[in-house]
């Protein structure tokens, strides 16, 4: 369980118990589940690991949306693969996929990343002890995953989908 940053350990536990009773765990620490653990698209969490308290939970809710978009998103592309293989795909299935990409999916993404270096990493570290832009590496990656992505959906959106 978490402390916050120079508390001595019974202030921070005070502390640490209203904010876990926000977070959805019992007076007795014991975790009170929001999430079905089987049902998680975590590679950290599930069935035999499930989160336990307000610190697994923060981070873990916000990005089971991401991963279940990302899991549409992955489907969706292995779809448009399978259909222009085939000689098959019509020109808006490519238009309102990357009109979806570039004008949701993407911008979400790149506004979550930016709300977590801007505050949510900031403030965590006054909590606890972070490795030194041990996020922010993953997220350059991605970025650059994104970018790329999008380049290639603004090509399709320009030519309407066709001869792409």
């Amino acid at each position: 369980i978490c402390t916050m940053a120079g508390d001595t350990p019974s202030r921070g536990i005070a502390k640490q118990r209203s904010v876990s009773a926000a977070f959805g765990v019992s007076q007795s620490g014991e975790f009170v589940q929001y999430a079905v653990p089987e049902r998680l698209t975590s590679s950290v969490f599930g069935k035999d690991n499930p989160p336990k308290d307000w610190a697994d939970i923060s981070l873990l809710v916000p990005h089971e949306t991401i991963r279940r978009e990302e899991q549409s998103m992955l489907a969706s592309i292995d779809k448009l693969l399978e259909l222009s293989k085939a000689k098959s795909v019509k020109s808006w299935q490519l238009l309102y996929f990357c009109e979806w990409y570039n004008g949701l999916f993407a911008p979400f993404i790149h506004e979550h990343h930016d709300i977590e270096e801007r505050y949510y990493f900031p403030w965590l570290q006054t909590k606890v002890e972070i490795p030194e832009k041990q996020f922010a590496k993953g997220h350059e990656a991605l970025v650059a995953q994104l970018d790329e992505i999008d380049g290639i959906c603004k090509k399709v959106i320009k030519k309407q989908g066709i001869d792409c």
